[in-house]
């Protein structure tokens, strides 16, 4: 990654006569700020067979050409030489009129098979190079930020770059306008909003740019997309979390099973004993509501940690018809349920204990939906899916054995689905089994889970 303060920064008028540049220009190319003022700058720096075309680029980035690059020789003031690549663009600033940002490549290797790859930080997908002036309007924008924002160059120049990326600065850095009075330049981590509307997060390294005679002039900014590297970040904390969670529910839920293993013995061996009609009927109300809890124990969603049962030939359908049969009570009679279970259905090597764990939530879930009633369909089918059907973390294409729950109860955002514990319970296990899930919700028309399980051959 390359720094803001090693890129070379020149401003010119609308000539292409140096106005001012920064240090990094003074010291690579050897010459101080009063020996070039005034001066065509392709003059000062270029060799006489790449002045031509540094002057050509000017001139484009004048007719309206933002962001124009090139490659060229830059000659220092001891008559050495410098390989520099050069972004030209367009201030929106009445002086200076014109900027020119590069990079000296000076020593990188250039192959035949990648000509481009020099281009490190003007040209490289993750880094975005943007340039403000005091008034913060954006007067560069490179192709690295087209690439991250999605705004063309002559989109987004002329922009407040406040109004244009919504900046957030995350919790821990210090606020960028102090830093930059007070050191000169700021690095940290914000929050910022794509063209398409996307929320990211960029490493963001701010530097400001004075001129000749040490006066603020712009600040010139470089950001790198940390955005998946977040969300990787949280997934795994998300998921210690739950898997801490899970062992100590896992933990409890074998004591208290084992509280209810004696209780029930203790039951039992007091029917055996003689006792009036009414006590005999209040132990059978014990016994029963002993057992139900133990039921309840064992279809708990384990968070991940379900007892390894042997993997087995399983028929899903007489899986969901049995989950059904014991959760009717729970649904209220302004749910409607519509059953379209294929009777002919391929079978699944599964885990029964998961599986019904993966129908529950969902049924749960759509129950939760439909607070003033509604229409839960519950489906199932055979299908066949070419390699392009299947995402690109399933290991295989073929026969699969699809299972729909949908409601017409409240839309969730896509965002949302693997944030509830139940919802990532029923995800984890799915993948667990080889398969995937799909989702789609609208608004108005409720949620729809399709549940992929890869079919026995």
């Amino acid at each position: 990654m390359s720094n803001v303060g090693d890129l070379l920064v020149i401003y010119l008028d609308d000539q292409g006569r140096v106005t001012g540049f920064n240090r990094a220009c003074q010291e690579i190319a050897g010459y101080t700020f009063e020996e070039v003022a005034g001066r065509p700058f392709w003059d000062v720096f270029f060799a006489s067979g790449t002045a031509a075309s540094a002057k050509l680029a000017f001139f484009d980035s004048c007719a309206g050409q933002a962001c124009r690059e090139t490659e060229d020789s830059w000659l220092t003031k001891d008559g050495g030489q410098r390989r520099i690549r050069w972004s030209y663009a367009t201030s929106t600033t009445s002086k200076p009129d014109f900027l020119v940002v590069g990079i000296d490549l000076t020593g990188t290797t250039r192959t035949e098979e990648q000509p481009q790859t020099e281009s490190i930080l003007l040209s490289q997908t993750q880094d975005a190079l943007m340039v403000r002036d005091l008034e913060d309007r954006i007067t560069f924008w490179n192709k690295g930020a087209e690439r991250l924002y999605g705004w063309q160059a002559d989109e987004a120049i002329g922009k407040n770059i406040y109004d244009l990326l919504a900046p957030a600065f995350l919790s821990g850095s210090e606020a960028p306008e102090r830093a930059l009075i007070e050191q000169g330049e700021w690095i940290g981590e914000t929050r910022q909003i794509t063209k398409d509307r996307r929320e990211i997060i960029v490493n963001s390294r701010w530097k400001l740019m004075r001129d000749h005679a040490g006066q603020a002039k712009s600040v010139v900014i470089a950001a790198t997309d940390l955005t998946e590297r977040k969300t990787i970040e949280f997934q795994l904390l998300r998921a210690q979390r739950i898997e801490t969670n899970g062992r100590l529910t896992g933990g409890i839920l074998h004591d208290l099973n084992n509280e209810l293993a004696a209780m029930l013995v203790s039951i039992r061996n007091l029917q055996q004993e003689s006792m009036d009609p009414k006590s005999g009927q209040w132990l059978e109300t014990l016994r029963i509501s002993v057992e139900r809890a133990a039921l309840l124990i064992k279809h708990f969603p384990s968070f991940d940690i379900v007892i390894k049962e042997e993997r087995t030939s399983i028929q899903l359908r007489e899986v969901v018809e049995e989950t059904i049969e014991m959760m009717r009570s729970a649904f209220p009679k302004s749910i409607e349920m519509k059953l379209a279970l294929s009777p002919d259905l391929w079978n699944i090597t599964g885990n029964t204990t998961g599986l019904q764990q993966v129908v529950m939530n969902l049924f749960i879930n759509a129950r939760d939906a439909m607070p003033c009633g509604g229409t839960l369909n519950i489906a199932s089918e055979n299908v066949l899916l070419d390699q392009i059907d299947v995402p690109k973390d399933v290991a295989r294409s073929g026969r699969y054995v699809v299972f729909t729950v949908a409601d017409t109860g409240i839309s969730m955002p896509i965002s949302i689905v693997n944030k509830g514990l139940g919802l990532f319970n029923v995800c984890t296990i799915v993948r667990d089994h080889g398969g995937f899930v799909t989702v789609s919700s609208k608004p108005g028309e409720g949620t729809e889970f399709r549940i992929y399980f890869p079919a026995e051959n």
